[in-house]
């Protein structure tokens, strides 16, 4: 007998009710209906021990009188789903997002979030599985997405070209895919992760990478007219080429010695194009947010020298062509000819420096891409740029033109080459092509705010 039974008189003056009471649903059982003959009622029960609980489901009406249900086990939550209304007032939206959009990346959704500057509002996609989940962010991984279909691409463009170029005899098409395979390289890594909707894919784009994109974009598009109208107004090869055409079995050897090393070096000067369009998601986890003072410097740095370079290229073609028309027939060592004997090389070298360092100031940079100018720079100094063009002029003017040939020889021994001496700080034509550049930082500053 329990003790409530003995001495229950001390409990009101009456005896503990002897009726049965009533059974609990299964599984919501308190101490007294498990062990209720202490209590005056029934024996231990011996058919089946009584299943583990936790105190929440025994205690039930003690957490708000319903009971905790039991048919089926709670789904694994993260706390973020479990209480989200301690996250903005509102859930984590469970949709399915299509793909990585870099523009969305530090964007809060005003229809999920409310006022709260919580990470799990902001970004709530970490806690839903992501449209691609098996990233390799290591620098492998960021080569098979950025760097292998460049090499694709641009070995495709090097055959049709070499076949073109050996049916025709006109060994100068293979300079038509410099400024064209990196623009089709970098185009098709971005167009491909919105199924090849341009319109989606500007859209989708980040500010940094709608800069650069557009920067390459104008680069090529400028260069590839300036080689293909001078190549229909030639009507026949390039000068360059004629001596190399004699040697024999030029054509054999020319897919591997030529063509296919050039798509390389093509592929090599696309990576900060194809690494920051086709794998944004990878740079973004192996790089820090930007935000400090050096970030900001390299970014409008990036900026100058683009828009520094685009201007002595542009120049330098420019003045070279008014010269040609001009009927002149000396050497051309005016404008921006005054700065180098290679203004347009240089031109060329400072573009393709200024885009890691537009990335590096968004927070898209990886190492990988200081590849690209240091290739472009070597094949433009010592393969296919000055060293090649001035071979062939000192040849030509030896041979036909000896006035301009002695013009030639003092020339080289005034400027410089590429880079420009000290002694051009006093020279109008430098100082006008930084302004330039400095007004391209201005103007890009003001662009900002609309793109």
């Amino acid at each position: 007998m329990a003790e409530q039974d003995t001495l229950s008189s001390h409990f009101g003056g009456n005896r503990i009710p002897t009726e049965k009471v009533p059974s609990l649903t299964s599984g919501m059982r308190a101490e007294q209906d498990t062990y209720r003959s202490y209590f005056g009622d029934h024996s231990f029960p011996t058919g089946k021990m009584v299943p583990p609980r936790a105190e929440q489901e025994t205690f039930g009406s003690a957490f708000g009188g319903n009971r905790i249900p039991t048919e089926k086990m709670v789904p694994p939550r993260a706390e973020q789903e479990t209480f989200d209304s301690a996250f903005g007032g509102h859930p984590i939206s469970t949709e399915k997002p299509s793909k990585f959009s870099l523009s969305s990346l530090g964007k809060a959704s005003t229809s999920n979030t409310s006022h709260s500057g919580a990470e799990q509002d902001r970004y709530g996609s970490h806690f839903i599985p992501p449209w691609n989940p098996q990233v390799n962010a290591t620098a492998i991984g960021l080569l098979q997405r950025s760097f292998l279909p460049a090499i694709a691409s641009n070995t495709s463009l090097s055959l049709i070209s070499y076949t073109i170029a050996r049916l025709t005899n006109r060994l100068e098409l293979k300079d038509y895919l410099w400024p064209l395979g990196p623009l089709v390289a970098s185009w098709t890594a971005a167009l491909q992760r919105q199924n090849f909707d341009v319109s989606r894919t500007w859209s989708s784009l980040a500010y940094p990478q709608k800069l650069i994109l557009a920067g390459l974009t104008a680069w090529s598009l400028r260069l590839f007219y300036r080689i293909a109208s001078r190549s229909y107004a030639r009507g026949e090869d390039d000068p360059r080429y004629t001596g190399m055409k004699e040697e024999p079995g030029f054509w054999n050897k020319s897919l591997f010695s030529m063509f296919l090393p050039e798509a390389l070096v093509q592929s090599v000067i696309s990576l900060p194009f194809t690494m920051s369009l086709a794998a944004p998601e990878i740079l973004i986890a192996t790089s820090p947010l930007p935000g400090n003072p050096g970030w900001q410097i390299a970014g409008a740095a990036g900026v100058f020298f683009f828009a520094a370079g685009y201007a002595l290229e542009v120049s330098a073609d420019s003045q070279l062509e008014s010269h040609k028309q001009s009927g002149d027939s000396g050497l051309l060592r005016e404008g921006v000819w005054s700065i180098v004997r290679h203004p347009n090389y240089l031109g060329d070298a400072l573009i393709h420096a200024s885009f890691p360092l537009v990335l590096y100031g968004a927070g898209l940079f990886h190492p990988l891409m200081l590849l690209a100018p240091a290739a472009n720079y070597a094949f433009l100094r010592f393969v296919g740029g000055d060293k090649e063009n001035e071979e062939t002029q000192e040849e030509r003017y030896s041979k036909t033109d000896g006035a301009k040939y002695a013009q030639f020889q003092q020339y080289k021994s005034e400027k410089n080459s590429f880079w420009p001496s000290p002694d051009e700080l006093q020279n109008k034509w430098l100082w006008i092509i930084a302004g330039i550049g400095a007004g391209g930082v201005a103007l890009e500053r003001g662009l900002r705010e609309f793109l």
